[in-house]
């Protein structure tokens, strides 16, 4: 099994996670603090503490759609969980993040 199908059967089974995921909650059991940002030039950034065992995901405040708020907190709990991400420290931009569907059904992850 690769390592990305590991990490996404470990989540749910580590965190017991419910559908739909409580993304909050689950940034809480990761030691992570979801903020609203008045931000520009990015969607999303996870800020690592020191140590690197806590965070805060930062979600630009202007983003209308829940489920591309929601996309974008689970993209930076994907950063924040993979090991080889632990020293990045890029933003993620709308245009690099191309796999959200504007056109998802509202409220299915």
């Amino acid at each position: 099994m690769t390592p990305p199908a590991q990490l996404a059967n470990y989540v749910p089974r580590k965190f017991m996670v419910t559908i739909p995921t409580d993304l909050v909650a689950l940034c809480r059991s990761l030691g992570l603090r979801v903020r609203e940002v008045p931000a520009k030039g990015f969607d999303g950034a996870l800020i690592r503490s020191k140590a690197g065992q806590k965070g805060i995901v930062a979600v630009k405040t202007s983003i209308r759609e829940v489920s591309r708020k929601r996309f974008t907190i689970a993209h930076e709990i994907g950063h924040f969980i993979i090991p080889y991400h632990r020293d990045l420290g890029t933003f993620c931009e709308e245009r690099k993040i191309e796999s959200f569907d504007k056109g998802a059904e509202p409220g299915r992850d």
